[in-house]
């Protein structure tokens, strides 16, 4: 499909626009407003994330012609402008986005797949976006504040990967396991999970191959613990845009005792 044609650019860009306004200012958690993109580089709307949590986002051009509509390129970026995730759609239609994204100051870029494209056009290419929340998809800082046996969902974004407090209340056998989620077995985690005590010591550790769940069995006394989950490989998790996640359960061992 050919999709631009510069006479055609410049006498149909008057038809583009669909809202003059730009709404998209000062977003906090679930939204819905319009923009306009005008220069190559896009727009840059802060994003205010009050919880940690999945969401739902969406890119919708606005105007009668795919051809001269913006095609939609979106990424969601951290607070220190590190790339989150990102989609796009090259045939003038929505892009969508379902994501798990931390609390804090994040931002959400939107431009053109093509960057020459919207500087062609009178007056840019408009938009709408819209962000709902999809619980299901809540896994970043799942984890946080362990105790006993419990399930979660949580990310790592950094090659340290992440140790999680846990709180004992009854010590036992125990089965802590980490399944990472996502379907590539060579991009997602390959998990490195250790139990450490609080003075930081190694109780406990085990790998998973080939990403693969891992599990350790411990017996512990009741007492403060971290959970500390990395990958196999010191260098993966931050090749990997958007980080790696992981399901994380911990489970009494049924009928388990503790070895003298």
């Amino acid at each position: 499909m050919i999709r631009r044609i510069p006479l055609l650019t410049l006498f149909l860009a008057g038809s583009v626009l669909a809202d003059p306004t730009d709404t998209c200012s000062d977003l906090t958690g679930p939204a819905s407003c319009t923009g306009r993109v005008l220069k190559a580089e896009g727009n840059k709307h802060p994003w205010s994330v009050a919880r940690a949590g999945g969401f739902a986002l969406t890119v919708t051009p606005l105007g009668k012609s795919k051809t001269l509509a913006l095609w939609p390129s979106v990424s969601i970026l951290g607070g220190k402008g590190e790339v989150l995730a990102t989609g796009s759609n090259s045939a003038g239609e929505a892009a969508t986005l379902d994501v798990c994204v931390p609390k804090g100051a994040l931002s959400i870029l939107v431009r053109d797949t093509d960057p020459k494209h919207v500087e062609t056009l009178k007056g840019g290419a408009s938009y709408r976006l819209d962000l709902k929340a999809a619980p299901d998809k809540a896994c970043f800082g799942g984890c946080d504040d362990l105790s006993d046996a419990m399930t979660c969902r949580d990310r790592a974004t950094e090659n340290a990967g992440r140790t999680h407090d846990w709180k004992l209340a009854k010590g036992g056998g125990y089965a802590i396991v980490v399944e990472p989620t996502g379907a590539s077995s060579t991009m997602k985690l390959w998990p490195a999970v250790a139990v450490l005590d609080d003075k930081g010591a190694v109780v406990a550790q085990a790998e998973g191959a080939a990403g693969a769940a891992a599990t350790v069995e411990t017996c512990l006394a009741k007492g403060n613990y971290r959970i500390r989950v990395r990958d196999h490989a010191a260098d993966h998790i931050e090749k990997v845009k958007g980080g790696v996640g992981y399901r994380l359960e911990i489970r009494p061992i049924e009928g388990g005792k503790c070895k003298k």
